[in-house]
């Protein structure tokens, strides 16, 4: 493994990856009871961030090519065409069931994986609970300076600050997090939106304002695309975070895609001249939201946990990933939103092709300001424990 964002994560990857393949309960119990000592976290934050890269890629690159191919089998399928087989009553009335029953497959053995590892798990944890009363009390002996936050020094009693505990759990003062929270629910939502609406655009007539595309074409454009992410993730990305940065990537790859997505009536534009034409259009302005996507959606996830605090990393993920996920219900409303207005909208309507990629491309621009504004500390994770997070903010 070439991942992760410095010198440190990238010779830890491999070590920690067969460390949690040994022994998956342990290493849990040792991720939970580790406070950061050496590379381990560095590491263990790049090999989540490379793995999950990956399976990203790989699906983005076979998952549309699969559906499309599956899709409206009475229109698509040679073999239900001509006269000697007649397609199924159910799938001319479901023409999309194949195409995503798949996925619930899938879905259920990765579920059953979960629920078994839960299981190992929850098994030991009356044997962890007895660990930290044994460490507690070693502590206790140990600690013979101090007693109920209070240390002696020269016959005088020093109280330390309650406030210092206080803040420890605070993370929602920390601008930092703050900011990583804002930069990724809404990196979600703007890079969801236009997922959702391109393929809708594409599909819709020409004289609507879209390409008038078939399924199989959209498909065709989607493994196009998912390639591109595939192979950036395994060539490019780490490389390219270890040279410049999360923080400054998510920057580079905002601004990418507040010029891409303008960019797209001009396939609506060539789209009667030359179908080949648009394909080269469109295949352009996948190769940079392919490459741009991941950085995207990835690096404001990595950004995000290497704001936090290894003790509050939990509260701050679950904070984030309720309105996250909330982004994620709301973006295709509004992707539909978007293409049903441009349909909506008179044919005489200047630039009426252009108006839901300028919203989409504004959203982006208001990112990328947002992104201008993170600490370029978030390129490392902190591997300890919060310490007065108040304190902490963007220069």
């Amino acid at each position: 493994l070439e991942g992760g964002d410095g010198g440190d994560g990238a010779r830890g990857a491999a070590h920690v990856f067969e460390y949690v393949a040994d022994d998956p309960v342990r290493a849990v119990k040792a991720l939970q009871q580790s406070e950061g000592s050496g590379d381990y976290a560095v590491a263990a934050a790049a090999l989540g961030a490379v793995a999950s890269a990956a399976a990203y890629g790989v699906a983005c690159a076979f998952s549309p090519a699969l559906a499309a191919a599956l899709s409206e089998p009475c229109e698509n399928w040679d073999m239900f065409k001509g006269s000697e087989s007649k397609c199924p009553k159910f799938l001319e009335r479901y023409p999309f069931f194949l195409s995503n029953i798949w996925v619930s497959a899938l879905a259920v053995p990765a579920l059953a994986a979960y629920a078994k590892g839960w299981m190992q798990i929850d098994c030991h944890r009356d044997e962890d609970k007895r660990e930290v009363v044994v460490e507690l009390e070693l502590l206790a002996t140990n600690d013979s300076e101090t007693d109920n936050g209070a240390s002696s020094k020269d016959g005088k009693i020093e109280t330390k600050s309650v406030d210092g505990a206080a803040d420890e759990i605070a993370w929602w003062r920390d601008a930092n997090v703050r900011a990583a929270i804002a930069t990724q629910v809404g990196c979600t939502f703007v890079t969801l939106c236009g997922a959702e609406m391109t393929p809708l655009w594409m599909a819709t007539s020409y004289e609507n304002g879209g390409l008038g595309w078939t399924s199989l074409e959209i498909g065709a454009f989607g493994t196009v695309m998912g390639t591109v992410i595939l192979m950036f993730q395994v060539f490019l990305f780490t490389r390219l975070v270890r040279k410049h940065g999360i923080v400054s990537l998510l920057t580079y790859a905002l601004m990418v895609n507040v010029v891409a997505f303008p960019l797209h009536p001009i396939a609506h534009v060539v789209a009667k001249r030359s179908k080949a034409l648009v394909w080269v259009v469109i295949i352009c302005l996948g190769l940079a939201r392919g490459m741009s996507g991941p950085i995207i959606m990835g690096g404001s996830s990595l950004i995000l946990n290497n704001s936090s605090p290894r003790d509050t990393l939990g509260a701050v993920n679950g904070f984030s990933g309720t309105f996250g996920n909330a982004a994620r219900a709301l973006a295709p409303l509004i992707g539909g939103a978007l293409v049903a207005m441009m349909v909506a909208m008179s044919p005489n309507t200047p630039a009426r092709e252009l108006w839901p990629f300028a919203f989409v491309s504004f959203g982006f621009l208001s990112l990328t300001i947002l992104s201008r504004r993170l600490s370029t500390e978030l390129n490392i994770p902190r591997t300890r424990s919060s310490t007065n997070l108040s304190d902490g903010g963007v220069p």
